[in-house]
């Protein structure tokens, strides 16, 4: 609640206070910076969990990957590692995910990849690559993906 409302200081005083965090404590937490626009310290987060020895699930992964996003980065090695383990080409949501995160770091043949790996799309996947070949100035892409789908 204090995340969604931008009181991160708030969340993260609540969140020190658990006294035995687990994954949807440390998903709340790193959900909360992300979304509110502090993508180094959801990510920086993400890593003390992965320390604590937490796995992520697909949400913590979702997040994260909108944090690197919003960085315009792209994520590192054991995140996307985590993408495959959770099997993003039959995960609709994670494979979205990582479509925009390529796409916002410059990456469009990575986010092509993703695309064309994916099992299931649905019109948010095909949005997401319609607006990443927009975003990187190919509008014949643009107008050929759009009459694919």
């Amino acid at each position: 609640m204090y995340g969604k409302c931008g009181a991160l200081e708030e969340a993260h005083c609540v969140f020190d206070g658990v006294e035995e965090k687990n994954l949807v404590s440390w998903t709340a937490i790193i959900t909360a910076y992300s979304q509110q626009g502090y993508g180094e310290e959801a990510i920086q987060l993400f890593k003390e969990m992965h320390l604590e020895g937490i796995s992520a699930d697909t949400i913590t992964l979702v997040s994260i990957l909108g944090a690197y996003a919003n960085l315009e980065a792209a994520a590192e090695h054991e995140v996307i590692q985590a993408c495959y383990k959770h099997k993003f080409e039959s995960n609709i949501i994670l494979g979205n995910a990582l479509i925009t995160m390529y796409a916002n770091c410059g990456s469009l043949e990575d986010a092509r990849a993703i695309f064309n790996h994916m099992f299931v799309k649905d019109v948010i996947t095909w949005n997401a690559i319609i607006n990443a070949y927009a975003q990187h100035q190919q509008g014949q892409d643009v107008m050929d993906l759009y009459k694919k789908y």
